[in-house]
């Protein structure tokens, strides 16, 4: 065994100590350094060691000088487990949001010293953020395998929203998503939009995403002065919650630059994984969201590994209900409930939400979802994106009337 006294050794602050034992490298606590300015920034902003080797983090109390430097930590790379009691983990809720504020203060003074002098600014160490884990980029339009997507100014699988029509938040995952498999004419939303010309249904979603995304997306964008919301869910959406597990540029699903040709993508994609790539012990366990819930469909209900009940449907409905406009939630079926004939034991905790919050469930097994629908085991092909569109059309148009 090896320990390694980083802070709080000849000091009272900025508590962190490594051991290193069996081959782990064990962080004891990650505090911030507290003292005069200068020093401090210094410390706690280049860590003594590189954070992508620390195993794990075990944490005394809830202190800054013991907690506070964790978001440095992780945002330098750490990506193991942090172990604490309960409560001081929710004391760590509460102190980081304050020790956030606190340095945001510090630093307007700094700045305003160092706009004055002509030096580069600052920036605080970390802060809050609700955004919703990934998304594609703003502002695209392009082909990939013959399919056409295009992305607008929010992020959104539609074109801009249209003041002039009456807007519907079309909210769900890779099934409503589409994703480069599925031509943007022929997704659910377009489909619907060509159906209903007075309306526009703008698709927020990406692959993976629960409810809780989508709601995290409305809380930064807002509710676009919609009509309605219509969240398009599947049975593991109940337990889909966010981690901020990195993904974007990890998994070639959901890549940080574009590829420099289609044959590249379709190879690297598709085939390697398929053939060479599956000898690979990285390539069986590193599964992307999407291609982890695939697996799952193989004869077992999919199980995602939220412990409690996604909490993004009690913000949308809280949302709709101040918006005073309605909230659809429809049940899509996977191809083993289809089989089956009905929802596994996620899909029912939905509908019994659904239920007890005054929301009848749509459910696609009562609306005729047929086997020929199918792309894989979960999504759509063109025929089930038309029947979704289909369902869309028959609930919307109902309101108006």
């Amino acid at each position: 065994m090896k320990i390694t006294f980083y802070g709080a050794a000849q000091t009272t602050t900025g508590s962190m100590h490594l051991v290193e034992v069996n081959g782990k490298r064990i962080l004891l606590d990650c505090g911030l350094f507290q003292g005069h300015r200068k020093e401090a920034f210094e410390k706690n902003r280049n860590l003594p060691f590189d954070s992508k080797t620390i195993d794990s983090v075990v944490l005394s109390h809830a202190h800054i000088d013991h907690s506070g430097n964790l978001p440095q930590l992780v945002r330098q790379g750490f990506r193991g487990r942090v172990y604490a009691r309960q409560s001081t983990t929710d004391l760590c809720d509460v102190m980081l949001r304050d020790s956030c504020f606190l340095q945001k203060r510090d630093l307007e003074y700094v700045n305003k010293k160092r706009k004055r002098d002509g030096k580069r600014l600052f920036e605080p160490l970390y802060e809050e953020s609700d955004k919703w884990e990934y998304m594609a980029k703003p502002n695209q339009d392009g082909v990939r395998f013959s399919n056409h997507y295009h992305y607008n100014s929010y992020q959104q699988r539609s074109e801009e929203p249209d003041t002039t029509k009456k807007i519907i938040l079309g909210l769900g995952d890779s099934v409503l998503f589409g994703g480069v498999l599925t031509d943007q004419d022929s997704t659910s939303s377009y489909v619907f939009n060509k159906m209903c010309p007075e309306y526009q249904m703008l698709n927020i979603s990406a692959g993976s995403w629960g409810p809780d995304n989508c709601a995290a997306y409305l809380k930064h964008y807002g509710l676009f002065n919609a009509k309605a919301m219509f969240l398009l869910v599947s049975s593991h959406d109940a337990h889909d919650n966010m981690t901020f597990k990195p993904t974007v540029g990890v998994h070639k699903s959901y890549p940080d630059h574009q590829y420099w040709c289609g044959w590249a993508e379709f190879i690297d994609r598709y085939v390697w994984p398929k053939t060479i790539g599956k000898f690979f012990k990285k390539n069986k366990e590193n599964l992307d969201p999407d291609a982890d819930v695939l697996k799952s469909i193989d004869g077992t209900d999919i199980i995602k590994g939220g412990k409690i009940f996604n909490p993004g449907f009690t913000q949308l409905k809280q949302m709709a209900d101040s918006a005073n406009i309605p909230l659809y939630v429809c049940l899509h079926a996977d191809q083993h409930e289809f089989e089956n004939k009905e929802y596994n034991a996620q899909g029912q905790e939905i509908i019994a939400w659904c239920q007890q919050n005054n929301i009848t469930p749509i459910l696609e097994l009562n609306e005729g979802i047929t086997a020929d629908m199918y792309r894989d085991g979960i999504h759509t092909n063109k025929k089930g994106q038309h029947f979704q569109a289909e369902i869309m059309k028959k609930y919307i148009l109902n309101l108006a009337e």
